[in-house]
C-alpha cells in the first residue's frame, strides 16, 4: 500500500468532490427525462429549435449542489497547505483540468443515465452505482482498496 499523507487524501477527496458538485449541478436535471418520456412532454421539446439537452438541464439545475461546492472548496484550501504541495503555474492548470475533466465525466455518467430511460422508460436506480459509486470510490487514492484496484 502507498504511503499518503493525510493531506494528499484531503487533496484527492476535495477534487473529486469539486468534480462531482458540478457534474450534479448540471447533470443532475436529467434525472426528469424518463418522466418527461412517460408523460409525453419530449415531444413538446423537439419541436423546438433549441437543444434538447439545454431544454432539459437548465429549468432542472441542481443548484443544492453548491453546499457541496463550498465543503470541496474549504476541504482544498486546508490540503493544499498540509499536503505541501507549492502552487506553481503547471500544477494549477493541472487542477483546474482534474476539475473540468471531472465534471464533465460525471455530466457524462448523469447523461448515460437519462439515456438508458429511452429503452427502459423508467429511472433505474441500479445505474446511480455509476455515478454516486464512483464518487465515493474516487475520495480516497486507488491503493486505499487494496491490490485489486491498484493493478
Amino acid at each position: 500500500m502507498d504511503d499518503f499523507t493525510y493531506g494528499q487524501v484531503l487533496l484527492c477527496f476535495s477534487v473529486i468532490m469539486m468534480s462531482f458538485a458540478i457534474g450534479e449541478m448540471f447533470g443532475g436535471g436529467l434525472a426528469v427525462f424518463p418522466e418527461l418520456m412517460r408523460e409525453g412532454s419530449l415531444d413538446r421539446i423537439l419541436v423546438r429549435p433549441r437543444s434538447v439537452i439545454l431544454q432539459i438541464i437548465m429549468p432542472n439545475m441542481d443548484f443544492s449542489s453548491l453546499g457541496l461546492l463550498v465543503q470541496a472548496v474549504i476541504v482544498l484550501c486546508i490540503a493544499v497547505p498540509v499536503s505541501g504541495v507549492v502552487g506553481t503555474g503547471k500544477k494549477v492548470f493541472v487542477f483546474a483540468m482534474m476539475v473540468v475533466c471531472g465534471s464533465v465525466l460525471f455530466f457524462c455518467l448523469f447523461l448515460l443515465v437519462a439515456a438508458v430511460s429511452f429503452f427502459t422508460i423508467q429511472n433505474l436506480n441500479f445505474l446511480d452505482i455509476f455515478t454516486y459509486g464512483m464518487r465515493d470510490f474516487g475520495k480516497y487514492p486507488f491503493s486505499v482498496y487494496g491490490d485489486i484496484c491498484s493493478k
